[in-house]
């Protein structure tokens, strides 16, 4: 656990698992570097390390579901169509 307690846990949750789902990854970076107080700096160290390599393949959701952008299409033949 990066957090001090479960009470913190719960509220910095809230708020990376918002922004990384729509791919806010500087939002989620500047906020781990500035808000959470850890318990363990290099958990929180490795997590910064693996958004800022990850970057780029952190995808908003919300605008892929939204455009009907299908995460798991490839395993319905790669393909998604205007129509579906």
């Amino acid at each position: 656990m990066i957090t001090r307690n479960k009470a913190e846990k719960t509220e910095h949750s809230k708020f990376l698992f918002g922004h990384l789902w729509r791919g806010k990854t500087r939002d989620v970076l500047t906020y781990l570097e500035t808000q959470i107080k850890a318990r363990n700096q290099n958990k929180l160290d490795e997590l910064i390390t693996y958004i800022t390599k990850h970057e780029t393949e952190i995808i908003n959701y919300v605008s892929s579901i939204s455009t009907k952008f299908l995460v798991g299409a490839l395993a319905f033949g790669g393909q998604v169509s205007a129509e579906d």
